[in-house]
């Protein structure tokens, strides 16, 4: 994939970009996440760190998005 980094593990230029994560969720796709196809470990197309993580502050808002959704939808029963 363009504008990649080699698979920091064995070398292949044979990348393709993560399109989705349990761990990333609906941000993935902003994420540089990549995987090598020969030797299949995931890492940062970018920087080329191996198993990157989601930043925080996209765990913090999606908490805040379900915290209000749940609250919003007890409020809509409670208020039946």
């Amino acid at each position: 994939m363009r504008n990649y980094l080699p698979c920091p593990a064995c070398g292949s230029q044979d990348i393709m970009k993560i399109r989705y994560t349990l761990q990333g969720g609906m941000w993935t796709p902003f994420l540089n996440f990549a995987k090598c196809r020969a030797c299949r470990p995931r890492f940062d197309g970018k920087t080329g760190k191996l198993n990157p993580q989601v930043p925080k502050i996209f765990r913090i808002i999606s908490g805040i998005i379900l915290m209000t959704f749940l609250g919003a939808l007890l409020w809509f029963v409670v208020s039946l």
